[in-house]
């Protein structure tokens, strides 16, 4: 069960990564002559680029902070099986948000080819790698203490 959770984890997490990098080539690609047809005036653009630079800045750590609560809300008396089920759900979660901020602002740039919406799709981009789901890094977060005590008794 525990393998086949990481390889579903995983898997999910590169096929969303391949998807957001597909995406942001074709819009990279396209953006010149797809923002020619919308005429946005100076100011719109700015609201546009302050809404998504918000939204980002906020989005980046609200989903670190609600992983981490969700995390914590995991009961240490349940089998690991099911708090790797509940570890999932918030994962899931996490990826969503940062790859769908990301896709709003290569939305923005398809739509004004503004530079800014590159840089946020790209914090965003490494928002979302840093996330690479691990192993080790999984069972820390849900076994912290059990990880520790084992550390310790290899060092005695």
């Amino acid at each position: 069960m525990e393998q086949k959770f990481f390889k579903q984890i995983q898997l999910f997490f590169w096929l969303v990564f391949v998807a957001l990098i597909s995406f942001s080539v074709v819009t990279f690609a396209v953006a010149p002559k797809v923002s020619q047809f919308f005429s946005w005036t100076a100011q719109e653009v700015i609201n546009f680029k302050s809404i998504i630079i918000l939204l980002s800045l906020a989005g980046i750590p609200a989903a670190f902070v609600l992983h981490s609560k969700r995390v914590k809300r995991i009961s240490a008396s349940l089998p690991l099986s099911d708090r790797l089920r509940q570890y999932k759900a918030g994962f899931y979660i996490k990826i969503i948000t940062f790859e769908a901020l990301a896709v709003l602002s290569l939305l923005g740039y398809l739509v004004t080819f503004q530079q800014t919406f590159l840089i946020m799709s790209g914090l965003l981009g490494i928002a979302f790698l840093i996330n690479i789901p691990v192993k080790e890094r999984i069972l820390e977060e849900l076994e912290p203490e059990e990880l520790d005590e084992m550390g310790a008794d290899k060092n005695n």
